[in-house]
C-alpha cells in the first residue's frame, strides 16, 4: 500500500513538465556525413586528408572507412573527440566508451566511473547503483546555483528510451538522456517516455 502511495505521490508531482532547452556538453557530437581520420600514430582527428586511406564517415551510428575496408558499429548517437581520442556514449545501456585505434582495427573499451568523471569534470556524476534498493531515491545537495548532474549505469537495466521529468525544479536538458543542469532544489524523475512497469523502473532524484 505504501509503494503504491508514494507511486501515486510521484505520479502527481511528476504529472507536469516544464519544457527545457536542449544544451550542449562540454563536446561537441561529431555531425552526420561528418569525416575524422585516424593517423599514423593511431590518433583520431577531424583534420582530414580526403587521399588518406584512414578517412572514416559517420552514418548514423556507423562509421564508415572511405574504402568501405572497415566498417564500425558505434551504436553510440553522441560521439565525441577529446585530445586525439574517440568516445562515444550509447544511451540503451547509458554508459561511454572509448575507441581505440590500432593496426587498423578499432576495439572499444569500457570508461569506468572515474574515467568519466575525468571527462565531465563540472558534472556531479551519480552511479544508478547509489539510488536506494527500496525506494529508487538519491538525495543531493545542491552546493552551487546550476547543479550539472550525469547518471552512469553500472546495472543490468537498460535507458534507452528514458528522460528527466518534474514540475517542482528548473532543469535544462543536455544532449544525451542521463545529464541534466538544475537550477532549484526539487525532485526530478528519471523514468521511461512512455509505461512505466517493473521492468522498466523509475529513479527519484531529490535535489535539495
Amino acid at each position: 500500500m505504501k509503494k503504491f502511495l508514494f507511486t501515486f505521490f510521484v505520479f502527481l508531482v511528476c504529472s507536469s513538465v516544464y519544457s527545457a532547452d536542449v544544451k550542449n556538453l562540454p563536446y561537441k557530437n561529431i555531425k552526420e556525413n561528418s569525416m575524422i581520420t585516424v593517423t599514423e600514430a593511431d590518433i583520431w582527428s577531424q583534420k582530414v586528408n580526403r587521399r588518406d586511406m584512414g578517412n572514416f564517415v559517420r552514418n548514423g551510428n556507423l562509421l564508415k572507412k572511405m574504402d568501405d575496408s572497415l566498417i564500425i558499429d558505434t551504436k553510440c548517437k553522441y560521439l565525441f573527440l577529446n585530445n586525439g581520442r574517440l568516445y562515444g556514449y550509447d544511451d540503451a545501456i547509458m554508459r561511454f566508451y572509448e575507441l581505440i585505434p590500432l593496426n587498423g582495427k578499432v576495439s572499444f573499451k569500457e570508461l569506468d566511473f572515474n574515467e568519466v568523471s575525468v571527462l565531465f569534470k563540472d558534472f556531479h556524476i551519480i552511479a544508478v547503483s547509489e539510488f536506494s534498493e527500496s525506494t529508487n531515491v538519491f538525495k543531493i545537495k545542491k552546493k552551487r546555483s546550476e547543479e550539472k548532474i550525469m547518471l552512469i549505469n553500472d546495472t543490468k537495466e537498460r535507458f534507452g528510451d528514458y528522460e528527466f521529468t518534474t514540475n517542482n525544479a528548473k532543469f535544462e536538458h543536455y544532449n544525451i538522456n542521463n545529464a541534466i543542469n538544475v537550477t532549484k532544489p526539487g525532485m526530478i524523475q528519471f523514468s521511461k517516455i512512455s509505461e512505466k512497469t517493473e521492468n522498466s523502473p523509475w529513479f527519484i532524484l531529490l535535489v535539495r
